[in-house]
Formats: structure tokens, C-alpha cells, sequence
């Protein structure tokens, strides 16, 4: 992803709201140093703060990805474009861990052979020292090189869209009710690849894309009103055991962990809030989190007080 184009977006995108960097930083509990280093092209926000950035921009995700406005027609070759990055990303991201191992295997090679050395082979005391020092600085300069590729590792996937069970249950909930939330296209995303055609077909059976956001988001406004926001905390996460992870790898073999997720969902716009709880089986795949469920059974919950 082109950093530098993202960030001249994040800054024109900010200054036509007329609001400061410090703003944006004390919307999102930041610094604005964070915010002036995003705009600078010196990094990309966290996942877990993508969407309150495109709440307070007036944004899509899929918009601060590409980094330019995208219009409705070319919403869908964006978004694919955007997935084909995270693709390529993902593969860099694995062949940096391969060159860690292989560093890290390497340096222990290296290091037990002077040790050897210097202990089994005869030869001038100060010899032996400089192998033993030899040894020392080798083993140093590769965890040095092994933790530099771990970082670049950490600080890619912190910017690539690698989210977490939280971060996956709000973009889904966004893109459903918020009207900037990203469309159809977010909302499938978020769930297994596997079965991402057949709820497509199922969601958009009554009509397209448009249509059917619109319908959820009507729903939502009638509920709480205009300019609708959704917030997602999580009430628990359920431990996996072997037998879970074991039963999950039968329809997904690169299963990494598999959660059940409990989770309130909040609705909240200009004229009231409403609140409601799901559960939600969750799937892990190379680094990322899918939903394995096309409906959480979301339940209304209801004020004891006004019996709303």
C-alpha cells in the first residue's frame, strides 16, 4: 500500500472537516503526533482504529486503503485491488518469517561450531579468546538481525488489516448500519472465504448492493435516528480446546485458533441508543479473523425501567 498517497489523503480528507490534527487525535486517544506521522506517510493507522479515523473523516475504509474517494461503481475493483495488496502483503510477511528462522538457525549453527572450536582445538590462549569473542559477537549480530525482521513484521501486519475478533465484528457492523460503514463488499469480507459466494447470493437475493444496505440502514435509523454510529465491545472470548480446534480444521485446514465470541453491539444516532447482544463463532486464518456464521441471533436488550 502506498503510504505516501494515504496520508495526503488523511490530511485533505481532515481539512475538508475543518478540524486539526489534534482533533482527530483526541477523537481517536491518540497523540497528534501519531496523526502528523499518518499524514506524513511515515506509517498506518492501527486496525483497531481504522474505523473511528473513517468515522471522524467522513470516510470508508476501502476510501483510506486505496487512498482517494471512491465512487459507487468503482467500489468493487478498489476493494479488490485493496485485498490484492493485503495478498501480497501477507506472502512478503511470510517470507520475512522464513529469513528469520533460517537467520536465527544459522547464528546457532555458527556460534555452537566456535564454541567447539575454541574449547576441543589446541591453540594460543588468545586465539581461544578471540573465537570465544568471535562466537559472542556472531550470536549477537543474529538475534540483532532476527528481532530487526520480527519488527518489520510486527509494524506490517499492525498496518495491513490484520484485525481482531473486535475489529472484524465492528467493520461487519459498520458496514451494515453506518452510512459511510464500506458496503456489501466489507460485509462479506468478514466472513470465511469459503462461504463468502453463497451469503453474497443470500444477501443480495432481494435486490443489489445498494438496496440492501440502504434496507439495513434504514432499519437502523428507525431505531435510533440519523447519522447512525455502531461501537462493538466484547463481553467474553471462550478458550478453544484441542477437540474445537481439531473439529474446525475439518472444513478449514490452515485453522490457526478458533474463538466463540460474546459481544454487545450498540446502535447509537440522533435520537436514541439501542443495544443488543450476539455470539459469534470466529475462525483465525493466516493472521486473520473470520466469522464461520452468517447471523449472530442478535438480541434486543431491553431496559428493565422503561421496558423499551
Amino acid at each position: 500500500m502506498d503510504q505516501i498517497k494515504i496520508g495526503r489523503f488523511i490530511a485533505e480528507a481532515r481539512k475538508s472537516q475543518n478540524i486539526t490534527q489534534k482533533q482527530v487525535a483526541e477523537a481517536l486517544s491518540i497523540s497528534d503526533k501519531t496523526v502528523s506521522k499518518w499524514e506524513r506517510g511515515r506509517g498506518l493507522p492501527e486496525v483497531s482504529l481504522m474505523l473511528p479515523l473513517c468515522e471522524v473523516l467522513h470516510i470508508s475504509v476501502n476510501e483510506l486503503l486505496t487512498g482517494e474517494r471512491v465512487s459507487e461503481s468503482e467500489y468493487r475493483k478498489k476493494a479488490e485491488e485493496n485485498m490484492m495488496n493485503l495478498m501480497q502483503e501477507n506472502e512478503e510477511n511470510k517470507k520475512r518469517i522464513a529469513l528469520s528462522v533460517i537467520c536465527g538457525v544459522i547464528t546457532i549453527i555458527a556460534v555452537i561450531a566456535l564454541l567447539v572450536l575454541s574449547a576441543y582445538v589446541e591453540m594460543p590462549t588468545p586465539a581461544r579468546i578471540a573465537l570465544i569473542v568471535l562466537a559472542a559477537a556472531t550470536a549477537a549480530a543474529g538475534i540483532g538481525a532476527a528481532v530487526v525482521l520480527d519488527v518489520i513484521l510486527i509494524a506490517v501486519l499492525g498496518s495491513t488489516g490484520r484485525g481482531s475478533e473486535k475489529a472484524t465484528l465492528t467493520q461487519y457492523y459498520t458496514a451494515m448500519y453506518a452510512e459511510n460503514g464500506g458496503g456489501m463488499d466489507a460485509v462479506v469480507d468478514c466472513l470465511v472465504p469459503d462461504r463468502q459466494q453463497s451469503y453474497y447470493d443470500t444477501a443480495t437475493a432481494g435486490g443489489t448492493n445498494f438496496n440492501q444496505m440502504m434496507a439495513w440502514r434504514v432499519e437502523a435509523m428507525s431505531m435510533v435516528g440519523d447519522n447512525v454510529r455502531v461501537t462493538v465491545d466484547i463481553l467474553s472470548v471462550s478458550a478453544e480446546s484441542a477437540s474445537d480446534l481439531a473439529q474446525v480444521r475439518q472444513t478449514y485446514s490452515n485453522a490457526q485458533r478458533c474463538r466463540t465470541v460474546a459481544f454487545r453491539l450498540t446502535l447509537t444516532g440522533d435520537q436514541s441508543a439501542q443495544e443488543f447482544v450476539g455470539v459469534m463463532p470466529m475462525v483465525c486464518l493466516d493472521g486473520r479473523w473470520y466469522m464461520t456464521d452468517t447471523d449472530a441471533g442478535l438480541k434486543r436488550v431491553v431496559n428493565e425501567e422503561t421496558g423499551e
